[in-house]
């Protein structure tokens, strides 16, 4: 990919969001999710993850294009939980071009500098080998292995759990 270049989303961000998204949900197991969501519902999204205080961040081309979207939602929803989940999802055209590893650095540091949330959490389907590659070069680290933690195109899904710890953990 050329430049690209890393922003804040927006609530006119949804629709292209949206979009982006709805194609993994349809041809993927990356999401569970098994319905196509329209841009109200990711502008709502949005909100939440901004409300939660975590980062909702867009990768846009040289020319205006959203090539791609990072956010971290809580992983948990209890008060004390201090633990974020990476969601990254790039178009298809723009997938394996180099955009991904910016686009989660970034967030992971605007995580690091609020101080709130210890880690980030990426859950992963085991068969998904090019994402769990891009997850341990970035330095996530093996957490776990879910069995059978959802049914999606007709097959049992596993998923590995990675963790990156945000706040440096002490020894």
């Amino acid at each position: 990919m050329n430049e690209i270049r890393i922003r804040p989303a927006t609530e006119c961000d949804a629709p292209a969001l949206s979009e982006i998204y709805n194609y993994y949900v349809l041809h993927t197991t990356a999401t569970f999710a098994e319905y196509p969501l329209n841009s109200d519902v990711m502008r709502r999204k949005l909100l939440e993850v901004r409300h939660d205080r975590l980062p909702f961040l867009v990768a846009e081309t040289e020319d205006g294009v959203t090539a791609g979207y990072a956010c971290a939602d809580r992983f948990r929803s209890l008060e004390a939980n201090r633990l974020a989940e990476l969601s990254i999802y790039f178009a298809p055209e723009y997938t394996g071009r180099g955009g991904g590893a910016p686009l989660v650095l970034e967030l992971i540091a605007k995580l690091r500098s609020d101080s709130y949330y210890a880690g980030l959490m990426a859950v992963v389907t085991s068969d998904n080998e090019p994402s769990l590659r891009f997850h341990r070069r970035l330095g996530f680290l093996d957490a776990g292995i879910w069995k059978r933690a959802a049914y999606k195109q007709n097959k049992w899904c596993d998923v590995q759990v990675l963790r990156y710890p945000v706040i440096p953990e002490i020894q």
